[in-house]
């Protein structure tokens, strides 16, 4: 949810933020169906369980891991700095797979 977190660092209005998560949650929508096309495709049906397991538990395992860290945050730079900082965090997250040359060339097949 980078842009609304951008838009509520910056103090943007209601609307703007609401629209944020609109185009946040088609993006997600969107990453969540290319990610099931990707592993039926790359990944035999015997371990499509096991790899979707993998990935889920990574990204539950993070989750918590914030908790400690944002109250951190929020005392040495304040509210629109830890909103700052999540999105700027959540931004390289999400550009740190371009990095690794086989995820850059993962292309989806047309068809069956």
């Amino acid at each position: 949810m980078l842009l609304p977190g951008t838009f509520m660092a910056l103090q943007a209005h209601l609307w703007t933020v609401g629209a944020g998560v609109a185009v946040a949650a088609a993006g997600m929508s969107i990453a969540a169906v290319a990610w099931r096309a990707i592993l039926q495709q790359e990944f035999p049906d015997a371990l499509q369980g096991r790899v979707s397991a993998v990935a889920w538990t990574g990204e539950l395992v993070i989750a918590p891991l914030g908790y400690p860290l944002v109250p951190a945050l929020l005392a040495a730079f304040g509210t629109r700095g830890t909103l700052a900082a999540c999105s700027a965090g959540m931004a390289l997250a999400a550009l740190a797979p371009l990095a690794v040359p086989s995820c850059r060339r993962l292309r989806l097949h047309a068809g069956p």
